[in-house]
C-alpha cells in the first residue's frame, strides 16, 4: 500500500494505491468514515490480491475533517480525480469505479456523466470471488483497531 495526494477541484486528498497486476478499481468510502476504515482497507487489501489494483480516497468533506457530505458535484469531481489517478498509476490498464454505500453512489453518478468506468457491481466475477473477497475484507476489518470512526 502506497499512500500519496491527489488534486481534486476543492483541494488535495489522501489516498492509497494498493498495487496488482491487473484492472484498477477505484473504491469510494461510506459517508459516516473515510478511506481508512478497516473494512475499505480490508476490501482494498483482498482485492489486490486477487490481482485487482486498488485506490482508495477521502472525498473532500472527510479530508476537511467535515460530517456531512459534499455536494454531489464536489464528490463527483474528486471521484474523476481518484479515476484519473488509478488510470495514470495502473498504466492505462481499465479502471473500475465502486464504494461501499455513499461511495457507490457517487461511482453510479460520476458514470452516468460520461466517467469512462464500468461500475465494480458489473465486473464479471465469480459470485463465490465476490463473497470470497468480502469474507476476507470482513475477517480483516473485524482483526484490526477502528482508527476515529
Amino acid at each position: 500500500m502506497r499512500p500519496f495526494t491527489i488534486p481534486t477541484p476543492t483541494g488535495e486528498v489522501s489516498a492509497a494505491w494498493h498495487p496488482a497486476d491487473g484492472p484498477s478499481l477505484v473504491v469510494g468510502h461510506g459517508a459516516g468514515a473515510g478511506m481508512d476504515h478497516p473494512f475499505i482497507i480490508g476490501f482494498c487489501d483482498a482485492v489486490a490480491d486477487e490481482g485487482i489494483a486498488a485506490l482508495r480516497f477521502n472525498f473532500p468533506y472527510m479530508e476537511a475533517g467535515r460530517r456531512t457530505p459534499d455536494q454531489a458535484k464536489n464528490a463527483i469531481s474528486a471521484f474523476r480525480s481518484a479515476f484519473d489517478a488509478a488510470t495514470e498509476r495502473g498504466g492505462g490498464r481499465r479502471v473500475l469505479g465502486g464504494g461501499k454505500s455513499y461511495g457507490g453512489r457517487i461511482a453510479s453518478m460520476a458514470a452516468a456523466e460520461g466517467m469512462p468506468a464500468a461500475l465494480a457491481r458489473n465486473w464479471p466475477a465469480s459470485l463465490y470471488r465476490l463473497v470470497a473477497i468480502h469474507h476476507r475484507a470482513s475477517r480483516a476489518a473485524s482483526s484490526r483497531p477502528a482508527s476515529g470512526s
